[in-house]
């Protein structure tokens, strides 16, 4: 999801990532940044990351039961610790809270 929210501020970086990770290259004038979006997600899917959030916050509950209610209550004070991180800083694009926890829901 992050990476797909950046790709608006894409300055030829996502073409040598993509290069990196994909088995088949891809040279600038055929490269579109949703290409790299698609290819984290089959790199995910081939070592086993969860495809969204609520998967992973289950998987890492071990078998606990968690409801979505519960999951989406957090996503507020998840934005706010989003927010104080000096991640939000070195972001290719400028986020606001209201943007982060945008986000979380689409993660969901």
């Amino acid at each position: 999801m992050i990476a797909e929210y950046n790709a608006l501020a894409d300055h030829g970086r996502y073409l040598k990532i993509y290069n990196y990770i994909s088995p088949i290259p891809a040279y600038e004038d055929e490269f579109e940044p949703l290409m790299l979006v698609d290819a984290i997600r089959e790199l995910n899917e081939d070592i086993g990351i969860p495809e969204d959030l609520t998967t992973a916050i289950r998987q890492a509950k071990k078998g606990e039961e968690i409801s979505d209610e519960e999951i989406e209550s957090k996503i507020d004070a998840m934005a706010d610790d989003a927010m104080k991180s000096g991640n939000i800083a070195v972001n290719p694009r400028s986020s606001r809270k209201q943007d982060i926890v945008k986000l979380y829901y689409k993660a969901l």
